[in-house]
Protein backbone atom coordinates (compact mmCIF):
# COMPACT_ATOMS: atom_id res chain seq x y z
CA UNK A 1 0.00 0.00 0.00
CA UNK A 2 1.22 3.47 -0.86
CA UNK A 3 1.93 5.76 2.10
CA UNK A 4 0.91 9.01 0.37
CA UNK A 5 -0.92 11.41 2.68
CA UNK A 6 -4.66 11.72 2.13
CA UNK A 7 -4.24 15.32 0.93
CA UNK A 8 -1.96 14.11 -1.89
CA UNK A 9 -4.58 11.57 -2.92
CA UNK A 10 -7.29 14.21 -2.81
CA UNK A 11 -5.15 16.38 -5.09
CA UNK A 12 -4.75 13.52 -7.56
CA UNK A 13 -8.51 12.90 -7.57
CA UNK A 14 -9.11 16.64 -8.10
CA UNK A 15 -6.80 16.62 -11.15
CA UNK A 16 -8.68 13.63 -12.60
CA UNK A 17 -12.06 15.28 -11.89
CA UNK A 18 -10.94 18.45 -13.63
CA UNK A 19 -9.85 16.64 -16.79
CA UNK A 20 -13.00 14.49 -16.76
CA UNK A 21 -15.22 17.60 -16.64
CA UNK A 22 -13.33 19.24 -19.49
CA UNK A 23 -13.46 16.08 -21.61
CA UNK A 24 -17.19 15.66 -20.94
CA UNK A 25 -17.81 19.22 -22.12
CA UNK A 26 -15.68 18.66 -25.21
CA UNK A 27 -17.56 15.46 -26.05
CA UNK A 28 -20.90 17.31 -25.77
CA UNK A 29 -19.96 20.05 -28.25
CA UNK A 30 -18.74 22.37 -25.53
CA UNK A 31 -21.58 22.56 -23.02
CA UNK A 32 -23.54 20.52 -20.52
CA UNK A 33 -25.63 21.20 -17.45
CA UNK A 34 -24.39 20.59 -13.93
CA UNK A 35 -26.54 17.47 -13.50
CA UNK A 36 -25.09 15.74 -16.56
CA UNK A 37 -21.56 16.55 -15.41
CA UNK A 38 -22.27 15.32 -11.90
CA UNK A 39 -23.65 12.02 -13.25
CA UNK A 40 -20.59 11.63 -15.48
CA UNK A 41 -18.24 12.08 -12.52
CA UNK A 42 -20.24 9.58 -10.47
CA UNK A 43 -20.02 6.97 -13.25
CA UNK A 44 -16.26 7.46 -13.40
CA UNK A 45 -16.08 6.91 -9.61
CA UNK A 46 -14.75 10.44 -9.16
CA UNK A 47 -17.69 11.66 -7.08
CA UNK A 48 -20.40 13.97 -8.34
CA UNK A 49 -20.55 17.72 -8.20
CA UNK A 50 -22.73 17.61 -5.06
CA UNK A 51 -22.60 20.50 -2.62
CA UNK A 52 -19.01 21.32 -3.57
CA UNK A 53 -20.09 22.22 -7.11
CA UNK A 54 -17.91 21.93 -10.17
CA UNK A 55 -14.15 22.08 -9.79
CA UNK A 56 -13.95 25.81 -8.98
CA UNK A 57 -10.38 26.21 -10.14
CA UNK A 58 -11.43 25.45 -13.73
CA UNK A 59 -13.69 28.48 -13.92
CA UNK A 60 -11.13 30.66 -12.15
CA UNK A 61 -8.48 29.59 -14.66
CA UNK A 62 -10.71 30.45 -17.59
CA UNK A 63 -11.31 26.86 -18.69
CA UNK A 64 -15.08 27.13 -18.63
CA UNK A 65 -17.79 29.71 -18.04
CA UNK A 66 -21.24 29.23 -16.61
CA UNK A 67 -24.72 30.49 -17.40
CA UNK A 68 -28.10 29.71 -15.91
CA UNK A 69 -31.14 28.14 -17.53
CA UNK A 70 -33.79 28.69 -14.89
CA UNK A 71 -32.39 27.12 -11.73
CA UNK A 72 -29.90 24.87 -13.57
CA UNK A 73 -26.29 25.86 -14.11
CA UNK A 74 -25.00 25.31 -17.64
CA UNK A 75 -21.25 24.95 -18.16
CA UNK A 76 -19.55 26.03 -21.39
CA UNK A 77 -16.02 25.07 -22.43
CA UNK A 78 -13.82 28.05 -23.33
CA UNK A 79 -11.15 28.08 -26.01
CA UNK A 80 -8.51 27.69 -23.32
CA UNK A 81 -10.42 24.75 -21.83
CA UNK A 82 -10.49 23.16 -25.27
CA UNK A 83 -6.73 23.60 -25.58
CA UNK A 84 -6.20 21.89 -22.23
CA UNK A 85 -8.57 19.08 -23.20
CA UNK A 86 -6.66 18.52 -26.45
CA UNK A 87 -3.30 18.53 -24.66
CA UNK A 88 -2.09 21.73 -26.36
CA UNK A 89 -1.84 23.53 -23.01
CA UNK A 90 -1.04 22.32 -19.51
CA UNK A 91 -2.69 23.92 -16.48
CA UNK A 92 -1.78 23.24 -12.87
CA UNK A 93 -4.53 21.32 -11.12
CA UNK A 94 -5.70 19.51 -14.26
CA UNK A 95 -4.40 16.06 -15.20
CA UNK A 96 -2.29 16.41 -18.35
CA UNK A 97 -4.37 15.25 -21.29
CA UNK A 98 -2.90 12.57 -23.48
CA UNK A 99 -4.10 10.86 -26.63
CA UNK A 100 -4.79 7.66 -24.68
CA UNK A 101 -6.27 9.47 -21.68
CA UNK A 102 -8.73 7.74 -19.39
CA UNK A 103 -11.64 10.07 -20.10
Amino acid sequence: MNNEPISDLEGIVAEHRSLAVLRALYQRDGSANEHVLSDRLERLALGGCGDSGLPDQLGMKGLFRTTWAGSTQVVHLTERGGNVTAGREVVEGVLKAGADGPY
